[in-house]
């Protein structure tokens, strides 16, 4: 009967109605894909079993219920949300700190929960995202109160390619706002830490750090026993990205898993030698007891995130419905631990742990064989690994889309590492962690035995996984588009079918055609794209076959993290992997910062910078005389400003032409316009405004040899006075004034025999 087969079925159209919500507005064609999907099973149902339909209603309620709870808690969020009115208000308040502080630099960030005390028009209480500038010292800690001042910012989505969604990331947390600590002379801790599961975290990682000498290892024992990874460094985490295993360093599902199993094992054990136990429960009643609440736990001094939540509720599932003598099926237990983790968490579907971890499960649960195991045995244990690869290369090929989707990047060298890595974590480094935990609380020299083997372990594994992630083969970075993404998971179902493989070999053939990337920018056309880098700039110029980049987007203690989270990814939406050339405008310590990340990520064979750079590689070269070059029929040009500013023009044959002249201050403008030769030099149909559109940083005879019709102002902010303004300056219509605060990332096309064309993205 269908009430048999609703259980199973209920989850997945609670997701269907989550999904709805969340993603509607933004990604219709993933709605309308899912809601195919489901409409289909629906209607083949109704068409093979008429006497379904009342269930089949049922379903639909669920798909309403679902809907409707998740609009409820989107709009509560966005009721506490800091107003975009109030950007970069200060005002005074509490901060309890509500998350592990991790520190980068002398700048510590962090989760607060705030209330707010002063302006009496903003007060509230609101969560945010902080982050403190030299913090005090002893610096603070996990559950402490202080009283500070705040700077607070909305929480606003870019429009820059390959970017986050921020309101999306935002909601999956419980972020209202972000903001930083401001320095105030009444700044004072009001309360000291409150004991507590985050403490606990807290003191546990803290004393990892201080037992273990080796800080690659000290930070990842960290993150394998009480998931603090804030430590672990951008190189650890390019290794376990590029050899799949980035869902072993945190606590995950699997961990959880073999602590339920040791716990529900040392239960059975009690109860065999305990006769009163043997008298009151029986014995699975009694290692369910245990086991169950063993991972709750475990998952709660974790995080609880999302993995954890879904094996959590997946072993209660699994030990009720043994307990009750039901038919243990699969994929009941999985969709009953979607539904519970939705209710849980209606937010869970924001985050990649919740696609990534079901559909692994799914992909498990149908596969057969793996419960095809033998004994203790040669045979056994070849049918063991026989067993064990089969499963890996099918999660590994049922979540590349997904990975490739939501990290941007493809590894190849995932199923072999797995295949020796899940054992060694697993097995041997996740327990020697929690016994070192537990000896460090009883005898640290004890400990510090135990400590000194596991760090032998690290020592074994972690050359191998570096030799790995270092070669070419082992990952591909790539941005798939969404015909792109649809396209490999239809290439993906098939792989895992139980189609003939010749068939299978003729539709990847197929699919592969429509991954091919196509040229779309025709020889002697470029493609340029002013990236919305808030007070800070970053374009990427493209011809066919070239990539040039002019700024990182870095700002004062960025760290680089502009040219990770903002270059990079434009770059690979734009399926590029290489920059051929990278033009710093000038050599701040920050921007050498944002060109050695980027340096890190993408091949950049040539770098030019404006100003000295003492000790610069042999491959850059000083922005101090004009260079011109040509990129499939783009003309490039370099010179330098008098004071050392760097400026790049662009221009295409009888057509538009691109000045970036960012960072030209007022004399170094006028020393340009005053110049014959460099004047000549100035002319442009486009121009991006010096100094964030500041009035006082251009000369009248510097906005007459440019002769721009249209100016682009790369800024956080261009209030309607200030806009006028830079009309008037660059005497040209308000309306020819573009800002990337108000249209966000701009796409500028410069065609042969055409101006250009300039549109928000």
């Amino acid at each position: 009967m269908m009430v048999g087969v609703l259980p199973r079925l209920s989850g997945f159209f609670a997701l269907l109605g989550n999904v709805v919500v969340l993603f509607g507005p933004v990604s219709s064609w993933l709605v309308a894909s899912v809601a195919a999907v489901s409409v289909t099973v629906l209607i083949t149902i109704l068409w093979w079993r008429p006497r379904w339909r009342r269930s089949a209603a049922i379903l639909a309620l669920v798909v309403f219920c679902s809907a409707g709870v998740t609009a409820l808690y989107v709009l509560d969020r966005q009721e506490q949300r800091w107003p975009t009115e109030a950007a970069g208000e200060r005002v005074i308040g509490q901060i309890t700190i509500d998350s592990l502080p991790t520190r980068e630099g002398g700048v510590l960030r962090f989760d607060a929960d705030i209330v707010i005390e002063t302006p009496a028009t903003y007060r509230r209480v609101l969560r945010a995202r902080l982050t403190w500038r030299d913090p005090p010292r002893p610096m603070p800690r996990a559950g402490e109160r202080w009283r500070v001042m705040l700077r607070l910012e909305p929480i606003v989505s870019s429009n820059n390619p390959g970017a986050t969604n921020a309101e999306r990331a935002a909601l999956r947390d419980r972020i209202d706002a972000t903001g930083s600590v401001v320095s105030w002379s009444a700044t004072r801790r009001e309360a000291s830490r409150v004991p507590g599961v985050l403490e606990w975290r807290q003191r546990m990682a803290e004393s990892i750090a201080v037992a273990v000498d080796d800080r690659d290892a000290a930070a990842l024992f960290q993150g394998l026993a009480v998931g603090a990874t804030g430590e672990i460094t951008r190189e650890q985490w390019r290794v376990f990205s590029v050899t799949g295993t980035t869902h072993l360093v945190a606590i995950s599902g699997m961990h959880v898993t073999l602590f339920a199993w040791v716990a529900a094992f040392a239960a059975r054990a009690l109860w065999r030698r305990v006769a009163r136990l043997q008298q009151q429960i029986d014995r699975e009643v009694f290692a369910a007891a245990v086991g169950v609440p063993a991972a709750l736990a475990y998952a709660v001094l974790a995080g609880f995130g999302i993995p954890t939540q879904r094996t959590v509720v997946m072993l209660a599932v699994w030990w009720m419905l043994r307990l009750t003598a039901r038919e243990q099926r699969g994929y009941e237990i999985l969709a009953t631990a979607l539904l519970c983790v939705l209710l849980l968490d209606p937010f869970a579907s924001y985050s990649a742990g919740f696609w990534l971890s079901f559909i692994a499960m799914a992909i498990l649960l149908s596969i057969d064989e793996a419960t095809a195991v033998g004994g203790l045995s040669w045979s056994g244990l070849r049918a063991l690994v026989q067993t064990a690869w089969r499963v890996q290369w099918r999660v590994t090929i049922a979540l590349i889309p997904l990975t490739a989707w939501w990290f941007a990047s493809v590894s190849f060298a995932s199923v072999p590492v797995n295949l020796v890595a899940i054992p060694i974590f697993s097995l041997l480094l996740v327990p020697l962690v929690l016994l070192g935990l537990v000896l460090q609380a009883m005898s640290a020299s004890i400990a510090a035995l135990l400590w000194r083997v596991v760090e032998t372990v690290h020592e074994i594994i972690w050359p191998p996984m570096l030799w790995i992630a270092n070669q070419p083969w082992a990952a591909m970075d790539w941005q798939p588009s969404r015909l792109q993404f649809l396209i490999l998971l239809v290439m993906a179902a098939v792989v895992l079918s139980s189609l003939s493989w010749r068939w299978r070999a003729i539709i990847i053939v197929v699919g592969m055609l429509g991954l091919w990337p196509s040229t779309e920018i025709p020889e002697g056309a470029t493609r340029i794209t002013i990236l919305d880098a808030g007070d800070a700039h970053a374009t990427l110029i493209e011809t066919r076959r070239h990539l040039v980049v002019y700024d990182t987007g870095e700002s004062y203690f960025s760290a680089g993290r502009s040219a990770e989270s903002l270059v990079w990814p434009a770059i690979l939406a734009q399926s590029r992997s290489t920059v051929d050339l990278l033009v710093l405008g000038a050599s701040h310590g920050f921007r050498a910062e944002g060109a050695a990340r980027l340096a890190y990520l993408a091949r950049i064979p040539t770098v030019i910078h404006g100003g000295a750079w003492p000790g610069a590689p042999a491959s850059h070269y000083r922005c101090h005389r004009t260079r011109r070059w040509s990129f499939d029929g783009v003309q490039f040009e370099t010179f330098a400003a008098a004071g050392g500013s760097c400026l790049l023009r662009v221009s295409t044959q009888e057509g538009g032409a691109l000045l970036i002249a960012e960072r030209v201050d007022a004399k170094e403008a006028a020393s340009l316009a005053a110049d014959t030769v460099t004047r000549a030099q100035l002319k442009a149909t486009h121009v991006i405004a010096p100094r964030r559109g500041s009035i006082a940083a251009v000369t009248a005879d510097f906005v007459e040899a440019i002769g721009a019709t249209t100016v682009i102002v790369a800024s956080a902010q261009l209030p309607p006075a200030r806009l006028a303004g830079v009309a008037r300056r660059w005497q040209i219509p308000v309306d020819s004034v573009q800002a990337t605060a108000v249209q966000g990332a701009m796409r500028l096309e410069l065609d042969p025999g055409r101006r250009g064309r300039l549109a928000a993205l």
